[in-house]
């Protein structure tokens, strides 16, 4: 799941460090090994971060082994597939599968945006310096470069613009680019928008059907 679907599954309001929590094993990727064993800690606000961790290893677990995002994967590959991209497009199936996480999140967004001005809110609501010891508990060291990261995410607020389809595409076009796969040219971006609105029909034709799906994969 992405960032969006993590909170609206397992966000619990006015618990700022655990909502916090239910991102910090994706955000901090490559600056923290895990957060799955526990330590002692010494504050609540670490429990907490602690706590929030753990749903989201939890939630990916289940969620990837899930009949329901199988189901959605298997849709957004075969739409990939059959898209008439240029040859040097690499990874398709790769493409497929953060096209099918950033999707729920897209949808989300369009039908609950009051959820994800909480989502910002709670991110906005923690305490730094609460947050930096639990991080550095676990090994981080450069902490100056994640916060600027951080408070760049919390700031610009990007997710608010999945619902703008080359903001979308931009979105998974830095996907690829992070994971060391090579941008995707103008051509094959605007043949990526016509299989995302494809994606997207299908799986939004009964949101609240969608929701509940997602909420019982994760049981």
């Amino acid at each position: 799941m992405n960032y969006f679907s993590h909170f609206f599954v397992d966000g619990i309001e006015s618990q700022h460090e655990y909502n916090a929590g239910l991102l910090l094993p994706d955000i901090t990727r490559g600056k923290v090994k895990s957060f799955r064993h526990q330590l002692v800690f010494t504050s609540s606000k670490s429990q907490q971060f602690f706590e929030g961790c753990s749903a989201h290893y939890s939630a990916d677990k289940k969620f990837h082994a899930s009949s329901f995002f199988n189901n959605i994967l298997q849709e957004a590959t075969q739409i990939i597939n059959e898209s008439k991209f240029s040859p040097d497009l690499n990874r398709k199936w790769f493409l497929a599968h953060i096209t099918a996480e950033l999707m729920l999140d897209r949808i989300l967004v369009k039908t609950h945006p009051e959820m994800l001005d909480k989502f910002y809110h709670s991110l906005t609501s923690i305490n730094d310096g609460d947050l930096e010891i639990y991080l550095k508990l676990y090994g981080m060291t450069d902490t100056d470069t994640f916060f600027k990261f951080f408070n760049h995410f919390r700031k610009v607020q990007y997710i608010y613009y999945y619902t703008d389809n080359n903001k979308f595409v931009y979105s998974l076009n830095r996907i690829m680019i992070r994971a060391g796969v090579s941008a995707i040219s103008d051509f094959n971006q605007q043949v990526l928008q016509e299989a995302i609105l494809l994606l997207e029909e299908k799986l939004a034709a009964d949101t609240d059907g969608l929701i509940k799906q997602l909420k019982q994969s994760i049981k």
